[in-house]
């Protein structure tokens, strides 16, 4: 009887079901190479280095053994961004390790597909790097699964640096991709044409693209993308055709176009009138430059908004060809003639010029940052350069090194230049004129760096630093850094003493 009642029991009891979907938990936690990631991220302690950071992963590894359960947003958190695909890889069950490569045997079911799929989702970026080698044969094992793997990956960026991708290249397509960057570590990588041709299939809506170390062939394949808005081309290989040239500059909404200028002298310019290309180009950055090429380029923009200008001369060609000034004449006279009011920040390196040149950027009344290296040759106290410095009312940030300046220099930026935050210019503070009591408007400038001087005839034991000091301190009342090269220990009793005179004034104004 009491057996009957024993199994009736037993009977009775409701049976426990095991879920198969396994939690979100237990998926973050068996994959190894997800969790690494997450473990990148604890930096390391300064003081106790390697053994401390391993401590911390650690500690980490043991909260995520103990945590109950992982929330939906965190887990699309941590599938955000990845190196690779070897952590969407681990979801597969018969995915392993054989010999030195990993393998995908055997069949893989729905369900597992499911899972992969569901996490492949959940991927928005891909900052590439080269993960343990994987038998090829997965990679077409994916392309077969499905024909755009991840559906909503908005970024893929591939720094050569990291390894340029290999077979598995293809599966990053995605009809959501607005941003691509690829860099490969030797031109005898494969190139991108293909992959490219397959996003305009899928038709992906590329926004910026960036393109390193390929031929100049690579150019046809950009242009298949119009909704482009910022492009960036360097050391690519060979010529560039006239006709790929004239594709690239006709993008409709190309704000951006950053290029070292390789094969560009190639292009037969004069084939294409002056002000047709780039209509809607804002910023420009060119790093190089064959002789000759810049005045061309800029002849053929045909923007009239250009907010922004950078022309870094590599060092062949700067110290190769001592006489550039055609390059800075060109810039100058676009800039003056179709930019005045639009042109906001000039950066040139190495684009050398003289001060009877640098009066040719009279008209660009909008400037706020100006930076000039190893440019302008001469004295920035030449009247003509501080005729250009006074109609510069809503200038932020000037560096110039090279020039020279005096206090004259200064004085006439503080009283003209009212907007000036950031002062970054060779002074040297012999002679030093007599303290005058007449007000000026500056009161925004917070930055004042002083680069090396080459003046030879003055020694810092002639400079009277409590009137340089003084000086300082009317000229530049806000001022919070002082910094010099050459003298160091000079220029911090200067931004010493420039303090005391603050608090003075402090004192006096409280007590008013």
């Amino acid at each position: 009887m009491a057996r009957t009642k024993q199994s009736k029991a037993k009977e009775s009891k409701p049976k426990q079901t095991v879920s198969l979907t396994p939690s979100a938990q237990d998926e973050c936690l068996r994959n190894s190479d997800l969790l690494d990631q997450i473990f990148r991220f604890v930096p390391p302690s300064s003081e106790s280095g390697e053994a401390d950071m391993n401590a911390a992963r650690k500690t980490l590894y043991s909260a995520a053994l103990i945590s109950r359960t992982l929330s939906y947003s965190a887990l699309k958190v941590l599938w955000h961004r990845l190196d690779n695909l070897l952590p969407l890889l681990r979801l597969l069950p018969t995915f392993k390790r054989s010999g030195s490569f990993y393998v995908l045997p055997g069949v893989v079911d729905d369900a597992a597909w499911e899972v992969f799929d569901r996490h492949a989702a959940y991927v928005r970026e891909i900052l590439y790097q080269r993960s343990a080698p994987v038998n090829p044969v997965v990679y077409v094992r994916l392309a077969m699964h499905k024909a755009v793997l991840l559906p909503n990956l908005s970024r893929f960026d591939c720094p050569g640096a990291n390894l340029s991708p290999g077979p598995d290249l293809v599966l990053f397509t995605s009809p959501l991709l607005v941003s691509l960057r690829l860099e490969a570590e030797t031109r005898s990588d494969t190139d991108p044409e293909t992959f490219l041709n397959m996003l305009s299939v899928v038709a992906a809506p590329l926004a910026h693209l960036t393109l390193a170390n390929y031929p100049n062939s690579v150019l046809s394949s950009c242009t298949l993308f119009q909704k482009l808005q910022s492009i960036n081309l360097t050391s690519l290989g060979g010529p560039v055709v006239t006709s790929a040239f004239h594709d690239l500059g006709s993008l409709p909404v190309l704000e951006s176009l950053t290029t070292d200028l390789e094969g560009w002298d190639k292009v037969n310019f004069e084939s294409i009138a002056p002000g047709t290309m780039f209509r809607a180009l804002k910023r420009l950055h060119i790093s190089g430059g064959a002789q000759g090429t810049i005045p061309l380029l800029l002849a053929r923009i045909g923007s009239n908004s250009v907010v922004s200008i950078s022309v870094f001369l590599s060092h062949y060609y700067r110290y190769g060809k001592p006489d550039n000034s055609e390059d800075f004449a060109a810039i100058a006279e676009s800039i003056s003639s179709r930019w005045p009011i639009t042109l906001a920040h000039l950066n040139l390196r190495g684009v050398r010029c003289a001060p009877e040149d640098f009066s040719a950027l009279q008209g660009a009344t909008k400037i706020q940052t100006l930076e000039l290296r190893q440019s302008l040759q001469g004295s920035l106290t030449d009247a003509r350069v501080l005729a250009i410095f006074r109609t510069w009312s809503e200038l932020t940030s000037l560096t110039i090194d090279g020039a020279e300046a005096d206090m004259e220099v200064l004085i006439c930026l503080a009283e003209h230049c009212t907007a000036l935050r950031a002062l970054h210019i060779a002074f040297f503070p012999d002679p030093l004129p007599e303290l005058s009591t007449t007000p000026v408007l500056v009161r925004a400038l917070t930055e004042l760096r002083f680069l090396p001087t080459t003046k030879r005839d003055y020694h810092w034991h002639q400079v009277d630093l409590h009137l340089l000091a003084r000086h300082l301190d009317r000229l530049f009342p806000q001022v919070v850094s002082i910094v010099g090269q050459g003298g160091s220990h000079k220029w911090n009793e200067v931004a010493k003493l420039v303090s005391m005179c603050q608090d003075v004034r402090r004192t006096a104004w409280d007590q008013k």
